[in-house]
């Protein structure tokens, strides 16, 4: 079983008020369902007479959504994909009315999608006819497939008895890393390993990557599979997702060099094995924190219960005993839990979606944690947010939007199922003006040099004594890694008295895409106080 982140501003200076307290008006509970998407937060939509699922999400830069997973126009199962206006209604401008569907062979399923910075899309599944293969499909920005892309559209690679691409990541010089499971043989003696592929730009196997694209890792035993590929600044690869200790399933983490071979600087043999002591832990999501520790989140089970997991790891692969319990944090909780996809607040909460067994059926569920591991109890009910839409609610995926709303997808009643969830304030305002002096903020999101942007002091902040320089982070989302070093002499930007704190970010790292407005800044004091900025910005080309 497989289970699986305007305006123009034409002063010179864009200045945001630090603030760490905020007066602000009577506000729903964090984690309460958004009366403002859809019908009371929830949408649906169905591809035809069977079961529509979504397993995956993300936001387009101006603001719309897109969801893929798999669809049944045909009573079988094809990719299929949506995207949505902000407020839930489906965009007319995509597809035919909102809706996607492709054929690769019999029975094909999404299971991960990336956009391009041009605004493209690839999804990554699987595609069944005697065998499963890889499947990759590349669709253009209005939902019709990329001819220039494999054959029409659409790639599928063959290496082994069934292949199952979980995960996908498209890297800056626009080459596809596909991550998953390589299957093998029948019960009982099924084996499978971690499966990693890379593809160049137009679909073709990348043959600079470990001589043929295709890269293969058993973790020493029998069962081992990848749900999670994440792309480091330094061009290294991490995949996360399960492996076998020779007894049962533990969460399993491995680092990647850039040409494929396995990073012996993590943990001595590029791979780790984290056990949390049931006899069933998987790994499903990944995120990295603004200090590049890793979050791997997941679930963990035991003969009584299954609950949501998590795990907090150095970057060079040692569990981060600062987090939970010795590095792994659970929900404990009465009923049956099990995580598929996380990602991290700008503040450092980690919110962590799926699904739990209520009784009688499923149900979307949603746990939000403090940065130590902890449950926030200020989210939901003791931190936890379960909604039951009505037969069968699984939650597969979710994305942060850029004001901290949280969208979860997944399925409902056979359908896709989309619902949003209000969060309040997910970090205190910075200061920030990017490329100091200039008007227009032109961005080529092409280019391989840099920008500079400023962190402005204000009488709260010191920038240059009070920003923890480590935890800087610079792009479309905030989240980026793209920081290449900060001044260490201040320079007065906007000539206010106070020297500010001027840093330097790689172009080609920030993410920026063709239709974006806005930059964003993520960073925390040396206090450990979460903080955001925005500025104005022009993206070209």
């Amino acid at each position: 079983m497989y289970c699986k982140p305007v305006y123009r501003v034409t002063s010179l200076f864009f200045v945001l008020a630090i603030t760490f307290a905020v007066v602000a008006p009577a506000h729903a509970k964090d984690g309460s369902l958004d009366p403002t998407f859809g019908a009371g937060g929830l949408v649906t939509t169905d591809f035809g007479p069977g079961d529509d699922f979504a397993r995956d999400v993300i936001l387009q830069p101006d603001g719309k959504i897109i969801v893929a997973g798999a669809g049944t126009p045909n009573n079988s199962y094809d990719f299929a994909l949506a995207r949505y206006n902000s407020d839930g209604s489906p965009d007319m401008s995509f597809g035919a009315g909102g809706k996607v569907t492709t054929n690769f062979r019999t029975f094909d399923l999404v299971h991960a999608m990336a956009l391009q910075p041009d605004g493209k899309i690839v999804v990554a599944g699987d595609s069944w006819f005697d065998t499963d293969d890889f499947a990759v499909a590349r669709y253009n920005s209005d939902g019709s497939l990329d001819m220039s892309f494999g054959s029409g559209g659409m790639v599928t690679t063959d290496f082994g008895d069934n292949e199952y691409a979980n995960a996908v990541a498209i890297k800056p010089d626009g080459k596809i890393i596909v991550a998953g499971t390589s299957l093998h043989g029948i019960l009982p003696d099924q084996t499978s390993q971690f499966a990693l592929i890379r593809y160049t730009s137009d679909g073709s196997l990348d043959t600079t990557f470990d001589a043929d694209g295709i890269v293969i890792t058993d973790f020493g035993s029998s069962l081992d599979g990848g749900n999670a590929v994440t792309l480091l600044p330094d061009g290294k690869i991490l995949v996360a997702g399960f492996g076998s200790n020779g007894i049962d399933l533990d969460f399993a983490l491995a680092r990647y060099n850039s040409d494929g071979s396995l990073d012996t600087s993590f943990d001595s043999d590029g791979k780790v094995l984290t056990d949390f002591g049931g006899n069933s832990d998987t790994g499903t999501a990944m995120d990295l924190q603004m200090d590049g520790k890793i979050i791997v989140a997941g679930y963990s089970s035991n003969n009584v219960n299954t609950d949501f997991g998590l795990a907090r790891y150095h970057s060079d692969g040692s569990l981060d005993t600062s987090f939970g319990t010795d590095g792994r944090a659970a929900t404990d909780l009465a009923s049956a839990y099990y995580a598929q996809d996380a990602a991290i607040q700008q503040d450092g909460k980690i919110v962590v979606a799926g699904t739990t067994f209520n009784g009688m059926d499923n149900d979307f569920a949603l746990a939000r944690f403090h940065p130590d591991g902890s449950l926030d109890t200020g989210f939901g009910t003791d931190g936890i947010v379960t909604s039951n839409f009505g037969n069968s609610d699984n939650g597969n995926s979710l994305t942060l939007q850029p004001d901290g709303k949280i969208i979860v997808v997944g399925i409902s009643n056979t359908d896709f199922a989309i619902a949003r969830y209000d969060v309040t304030n997910a970090g205190s305002e910075l200061a920030i003006d990017i490329k100091p002096n200039s008007q227009t903020n032109h961005v080529n999101p092409k280019s391989l040099g840099r920008i500079k942007v400023a962190i402005l002091s204000t009488p709260n902040l010191d920038a240059l004594t009070m920003i923890d320089r480590n935890t800087v982070r610079f792009g479309r989302t905030g989240m980026e890694a793209s920081l290449l070093r900060c001044k260490a002499r201040g320079r007065d930007v906007n000539k206010d008295g106070l020297r500010d704190l001027v840093c330097v970010f790689s172009i080609s790292l920030t993410g920026f895409q063709k239709g974006n407005h806005v930059g964003i800044l993520g960073a925390q004091t040396i206090d450990g106080i979460a903080l955001t900025g925005t500025d104005s910005i022009q993206v070209g080309r």
